[in-house]
């Protein structure tokens, strides 16, 4: 009896990896019966399908599957020595079956897939003369082990395309993605054929071998090269869907940073809300808590606690965040929402970045809320392509932040109904931290010589009264910070004499701010406070000076307005890591909305404000940044600072106007103010630049709120062509990009341009005389 072969370790291990793999991706119920399948089971089910098509008026010819049968057969035969011993061998037939059953199910995907299994058989055919002819070489046995994996990895593709959730819906923008995996696997089986033709032919050994290492290398190439070709194709069609979807995605990474920083510097903070029973069952994805919601009065750290979830849940899990704050306006919008949802998800998968670029950037379609709450299910129940991994979604949120979104009722139920049962975990977080803001008041207390017992009493009386709330802490901290005591009995009657809300601290705080301030003095802490509540995004302190300074309307203003004034209002104020300047808790804003007695602050009249700030920056940056102003006093007003605000009043000066109410049948006095300086702007800029000589007198209009500027066609055709020119993306573009360019390639866009280019030249010239005073 002869010796069975040697069986080439490297082969078999080629083919244990393949399998390995194929058998991790197929659901342990659809591969029950692949070891118990043969050849003949496999050509029976085809033609039960076949027949079954036929009953359904769908009838495909699947004996184009015969030869793919009949080269199964052939390799098999080869193979089998290889696979002795192990499960492998009906691997390579036994997912036919399933595939096509489930494929039957959309005729069109599957003819494709007929179609890609057709094709195998052509590579197939020379093992059915070679047959045991070469199964002693070593070579010839590792090229087995490559037709073994390809054919595993045709299957993979297939099984999971079919496998995925919605797979028919998306199969028309995603199949071109299987398809060309599909390919290449043919192709490499193609190279292999032919290698083993010329081995077969044992001519020439060294041609054989090169031959061996050209398709090795071609191999590598080419999975990269498909690969490079997938991640190139997904990263242009990802990009333009952010510009259809209109998603400004930096807001939300600042807030998100911005917010994580308040723990930055507290080393372990927070970690305690992971072992809160509510909130092990909700990260275990335990039945009973789909959603947890985060509750607790202002200032008791829920954004934080949100933060450091998403930061825990990130390393081991898919996660979308979305976090609403006054900061961002578009933040709290519900169709944004929507969009940052929708953006986020589609990272996870780029089968459906592919779906969503052909069947709705292709098509233009118009971002609607109601297309995007349609997408956005579509999406979710699409969403794994791993047929192994059952996708979850587990919710939590703020309860508070519903309140914030700019939205109809309705679409308020959409979102708290995203999957949200009846669970509700409710949080008062408190922790050490009160003890940190006692460093600011240490050298007080040792001046009063307060002993370490006397300070955990303060503490103590500090961490009770705040009851949870870290911005009442704050606040209480800023107090004996700045108030004179005598003894740590003072400062512990103080403190239990603060009021108890946060509400009736801040009217305190806000009545010590006023009371001895005059009418015009009040006007312009409002002023301040309007700007931190209601700016289109976060000012740094000399955007929101200039800004203040340019509130007054009058463009031949001359200075900024004086820092101090932003310390007045210090203790309701504060500047972030990113020298931007946010009121120290959300709820100011709503402080000073609805309870303030003393101040209030109305959005409405104060965006009329802002709309006449912004006009006013740019009629007299029209004026100072023309080549007649003169250099020294234009240097000195950038220097300064009076024109910080520039860049701002070009982002959104035609929103301001876009908002204003032009159909009432009476101006209110800023409104008044805000469209007669509007239509001198637009007055200057048609001396300085017509629409004719622009060559953008296209009458079709950027936005429909437009046509309600019909009765001012100059300002209307210059707010058009602002529109259509000018995004917040390509403005910080150009900014970044264009910087210091000649002022003839900027783009023609009058405001942006001329400041820009008079600004670089300023700087230069700031810059050269710093450096000569230096000499």
């Amino acid at each position: 009896m002869p010796l069975k072969p040697p069986v080439s370790a490297l082969a078999r291990q080629t083919i244990k990896n393949a399998f390995d793999e194929l058998d991790r991706t197929i659901n342990l119920g659809d591969k029950r019966e692949f070891q118990n399948t043969t050849l003949q089971d496999v050509q029976k089910a085809a033609l039960d399908i076949e027949n079954q098509l036929a009953a359904r008026q769908s009838l495909r010819n699947m004996r184009r599957l015969m030869p793919l049968f009949q080269g199964l057969e052939h390799y098999s035969k080869v193979l089998d020595i290889l696979c002795n011993g192990t499960p492998y061998l009906p691997w390579i037939w036994a997912p036919i079956t399933l595939i096509l059953r489930i494929a039957s199910e959309y005729v069109e995907a599957f003819e494709h897939i007929i179609k890609g299994y057709a094709s195998i058989a052509e590579s197939l055919k020379r093992f059915e003369i070679l047959r045991d002819a070469f199964i002693n070489n070593s070579e010839f046995q590792k090229t087995l082990a490559v037709f073994y994996a390809d054919i595993l990895k045709f299957h993979q593709h297939a099984y999971k395309f079919v496998r995925r959730s919605g797979w028919k819906l998306m199969f028309s923008t995603s199949w071109g993605r299987v398809e060309r995996r599909f390919a290449n696997i043919l192709e490499d089986m193609k190279q292999h054929g032919s290698l083993i033709d010329l081995e077969a032919s044992a001519r020439d050994i060294a041609e054989a071998k090169a031959m061996r290492d050209d398709i090795r290398k071609w191999r590598e190439e080419s999975e990269k090269n498909v690969h490079h070709q997938e991640i190139e194709e997904t990263t242009k069609q990802f990009e333009s869907i952010v510009s259809w979807l209109k998603v400004n995605e930096p807001d939300q990474l600042a807030i998100f940073d911005s917010i994580s920083l308040e723990t930055a510097e507290l080393e372990g903070t927070c970690a305690w809300i992971l072992q809160n029973p509510k909130i092990r069952s909700w990260v275990n994805n335990k039945p009973d808590t789909p959603t947890l919601w985060l509750q607790g009065s202002a200032g008791t750290g829920k954004s934080v606690l949100c933060t450091q979830l998403v930061n825990f849940l990130k390393g081991s899990k898919f996660v979308i965040y979305h976090f609403c704050t006054y900061l961002y306006a578009s933040s709290t919008m519900y169709e944004q929402i929507l969009r940052s949802f929708i953006l986020q998800l589609l990272r996870k998968d780029n089968d459906l970045v592919a779906h969503v670029y052909k069947s709705c950037v292709m098509e233009r379609k118009s971002p609607s809320v109601a297309m995007l709450e349609q997408l956005i299910q579509t999406i979710l129940a699409s969403l794994s392509s791993d047929p192994n991994q059952e996708e979850k979604a587990k919710t939590f949120g703020k309860p508070s932040q519903l309140d914030h979104i700019k939205t109809s009722g309705t679409r308020k139920h959409y979102l708290q109904a995203f999957n949200i049962k009846s669970c509700i975990a409710k949080l008062a977080a408190a922790s050490q931290r009160e003890a940190n803001y006692l460093f600011r008041i240490e050298m007080k207390l040792r001046q009063l010589d307060v002993g370490s017992r006397e300070v955990g009493e303060i503490q103590n009386v500090v961490v009770e009264k705040a009851d949870g709330m870290f911005l009442y802490a704050r606040l209480v901290m800023d107090y004996l910070a700045n108030n004179i005591f005598y003894s740590g009995d003072e400062i512990k009657e103080s403190v239990n004499q603060l009021p108890q809300g946060i509400t009736d601290f801040y009217q305190n705080i806000i009545t010590q701010i006023l009371v001895h301030l005059d009418p015009r003095s009040v006007d312009r802490i409002k002023c301040v406070l309007s700007w931190l509540a209601f700016a289109k995004r976060p000012l740094r302190k000399f955007e929101l000076l200039s800004a203040v300074t340019f509130s007054s309307g009058d463009p031949q203003v001359c200075r900024l307005a004086p820092q101090y004034i932003l310390e007045i209002c210090g203790t309701l104020i504060e500047e972030r890591r990113d020298a931007t300047l946010t009121f120290i808790h959300s709820s100011v804003k709503e402080f000073l909305q609805t309870a303030s007695k003393t101040i209030a602050i109305k959005e409405h009249q104060a965006l009329q404000e802002h709309g006449v700030a912004a006009v006013t920056c740019l009629l007299s940056g029209l004026k100072v940044f023309s080549q007649g102003f003169s250099e020294p006093e234009r240097v000195l007003r950038v220097a300064k600072g009076v024109h910080a605000f520039h860049v701002y009043a070009t982002e959104f000066w035609t929103e301001y106007l876009l908002s204003t109410n032009l159909e009432a049948t009476v101006f209110t006095d800023s409104t008044s103010r805000l469209i007669n300086l509007a239509l001198r702007l637009a007055d200057q800029l048609e001396i300085s630049q017509p629409m004719g000589s622009s060559g953008q007198s296209d009458s079709k209009l950027a936005d429909k709120r437009l046509e309600l500027f019909q009765q001012y066609p100059v300002l209307q055709r210059h707010m058009n062509r602002a529109l259509k020119d000018r995004s917040l993306e390509t403005l910080e573009s150009r900014i970044f990009q264009e910087h210091g360019r000649n002022s003839h390639t900027l783009s023609q866009n009058f405001e942006y341009s001329t400041y820009m280019t008079s600004q670089t030249k300023t700087g230069r010239t700031i810059t050269d005389l710093c450096a000569s005073q230096t000499e």
